[in-house]
């Protein structure tokens, strides 16, 4: 849900947006309030396409990787900005590995790649450990990977990781927004030698929680414990919990309405709340 009008106290903002799988995320943007005039912000959500990578023969442990940055193990499934991407394939066992592929992404459209290993005596890579991870529930979240030195997150693969191999080291775990879901903490993980380490990312379920103003039309400003939101009316996904809901006055309007309590429930169930102006 985009903001409509929402009346803010002069000064300097940062505008950020959130993730929406299959959608490019736009950085924020840094606005100035003035008083008495009107700043519009654009969120500019390219559609990506999806990469679909998987091994042949089924099962076969090779880690994908793509533009030069390992991805997962087995298999992968990715949302990737358009254009043109280098898929290559890691080394397995008893396996010689398939050569590097270019392949190309386009928006709103899968592309399929099949790396096909071959019988032989090759071996597989040394000094890497595996790194596991859930979304607790399943959910289509992009699981990032920033280094140690680093603070640029590498996409790493939607909904989990299988068991990637990495080299050992520590690493940051981030995890993408869904809608109506909290989004997990980061976490720090370190990844050793010949050891899986197994990590679990919780997504707690939101409500919603929806406010109208009443008569329609009217331009008051809502406020969810004490932060201005939105004016006309607002649909927000939200922690369970009890909020405080209150309304600014509105031209042509002698009474704005008394603050409200309101309990949202998770599940996505919706509460619903009216403040009537007279």
């Amino acid at each position: 849900m985009g903001a409509q009008l929402g009346e803010a106290r002069p000064g300097s903002y940062t505008v950020s947006f959130s993730d929406v799988p299959g959608f490019e995320t736009p950085a924020p943007q840094a606005v100035s309030i003035t008083a008495g005039n009107t700043t519009v912000v654009t969120g500019n959500f390219p559609t990506d396409g999806f990469l679909r990578v998987q091994l042949s023969p089924a099962g076969t442990a090779g880690t994908i990787s793509v533009d030069g940055t390992p991805r997962d193990d087995y298999g992968m499934w990715q949302y990737l900005p358009t254009g043109s991407h280098q898929v290559c394939f890691g080394a397995v066992a008893g396996f010689t590995a398939p050569a590097c592929q270019t392949v190309s992404v386009t928006a709103g459209n899968t592309t399929n790649v099949t790396g096909v290993y071959t019988p032989s005596s090759g071996t597989g890579p040394s000094n890497v450990g595996l790194l596991r991870v859930t979304t607790n529930p399943a959910v289509n979240a992009r699981i990032s990977l920033i280094p140690s030195g680093s603070t640029t997150p590498i996409p790493m693969d939607q909904w989990g990781l299988n068991w990637v191999k990495l080299a050992p080291g520590s690493y940051t775990l981030k995890f993408s927004d869904v809608p109506g879901y909290e989004t997990p903490a980061s976490q720090a993980v370190t990844i050793t030698n010949g050891v899986t380490t197994v990590v679990a990312a919780n997504y707690t379920s939101d409500g919603f929680l929806r406010v109208q103003l009443s008569p329609a039309g009217t331009v008051g400003t809502i406020s969810v414990n004490g932060t201005p939101r939105d004016d006309y009316g607002m649909w927000d996904f939200l922690p369970p919990a009890t909020y405080q809901v209150c309304f600014g006055p509105a031209p042509g309007f002698a009474t704005t309405p008394p603050c409200q309590n309101a309990t949202v429930s998770g599940g996505g169930a919706q509460t619903n709340v009216t403040g009537v102006y007279s």
